[in-house]
């Protein structure tokens, strides 16, 4: 028993020395999953929230995920949709490790929080509120040193999606992005015309991705550059504007706003310029000018234009009229003469 003693008591030293006590500012959305990181391994979250009424849900004790050699505090978005305070207090705990071997000490078994060593026994906490368990977990684990303690503070927040913008690249190319209270990496869809190309089956061609990105633990951004077909979606302006619909959806969190595409053509001979831009509400639209060629289709008389038929000649290498003329042929003209003066003759000799 003697030795058992003195190895704890190393044990103790050394969790001494590496106790980390941190307070972090958090911002949970509900009915979104969360992952918060910590800096042990091996260790428990407790969520307590921070005022005087009873916790149903009690998230208590839960282990910790590891992903590589980062490990997080998780929570589902069924659990996160329950946690109903403003503010939470979570408390990480994690084991001593000594080589390969890891002792944890405090748990929570039956409402109770329970040592893994007889001789600090457990303390019931069935009547208690979530303050009061909190004091008691730390309270506990100090007594104890076998364990460590990190802690961190964190906001409950309604779930949101913002659009921040939508601006014009290029001829082809939309940017869109904004802001959300949802954890990093979250995957964000935006879809243009949803209801439209839905029905015309294409809507695969109007759909894009990205993720959430959240740095400061507090406000996470998106952004996400689209091709859109531009000169094919209906062009608006005037009294008859058409609007398009941009829809972002993040878990249950969906933002929408409208913006029109005005179009114009410059008239003709080409080549045209055509001009697409934006507006969308104080969003100074940017104009992008896209020379296209226009085809001029010319019609020709085929006819006229066909190949010149080349001179008929004779076999003597004379030009051949048309219709057939010989240059050696009599010329009518004194053959319709003769004929009048014997027709006049013959009339003379009858009326004599």
């Amino acid at each position: 028993m003697h030795g058992s003693h003195a190895a704890l008591s190393v044990i103790i030293g050394i969790m001494i020395l590496v106790g980390v006590v941190t307070a972090m500012p958090y911002t949970i959305a509900q009915q979104s999953d969360v992952a918060i990181q910590v800096q042990h391994q091996y260790g428990s979250c407790w969520f307590f929230p921070d005022n005087d009424h009873t916790d149903p849900i009690q998230l208590y004790d839960i282990p910790a995920l590891a992903d590589g050699n980062d490990t997080y505090c998780a929570l589902t978005r069924e659990q996160t949709a329950n946690m109903m305070s403003d503010h939470y207090n979570l408390v990480y705990t994690y084991p001593s490790v000594a080589g390969t071997k890891i002792i944890k000490d405090v748990s929570w078994e039956n409402k109770s929080l329970v040592s893994v060593f007889k001789s600090a026994g457990s303390v019931d906490e069935s009547i208690r509120i979530p303050r009061q368990v909190h004091d008691d977990l730390i309270g506990f684990i100090n007594r104890s040193g076998i364990d460590g303690i990190e802690e961190y503070y964190v906001e409950i927040q309604q779930p949101y999606l913002k659009i921040g913008s939508i601006q014009q690249i290029n001829e082809s190319y939309f940017n869109i992005g904004g802001t959300t209270n949802l954890d990093d990496g979250s995957t964000v869809t935006i879809v243009i015309d949803k209801d439209r190309h839905y029905a015309q089956h294409d809507i695969n061609n109007y759909t894009f991705t990205t993720h959430v990105l959240k740095t400061n633990q507090t406000i996470g951004i998106w952004s996400v550059d689209m091709k859109l077909p531009v000169w094919e979606m209906t062009a608006g302006g005037g009294q008859d504007t058409i609007w398009h619909d941009a829809e972002a959806a993040c878990g249950y969190s969906v933002a929408t706003v409208r913006f029109p595409l005005y179009q114009t053509w410059e008239p003709l001979p080409t080549p045209t310029q055509y001009v697409a831009y934006l507006g969308n509400g104080n969003i100074a639209p940017v104009t992008v000018i896209q020379t296209i060629i226009q085809v001029k289709t010319v019609y020709e008389d085929r006819w006229h234009t066909a190949t010149q038929t080349p001179d008929i000649t004779d076999a003597l290498g004379d030009k051949v009229g048309y219709p057939y003329e010989p240059e050696n042929a009599l010329p009518w003209q004194p053959l319709v003469a003769l004929l009048a003066l014997a027709i006049l003759a013959y009339t003379i000799v009858r009326r004599r």
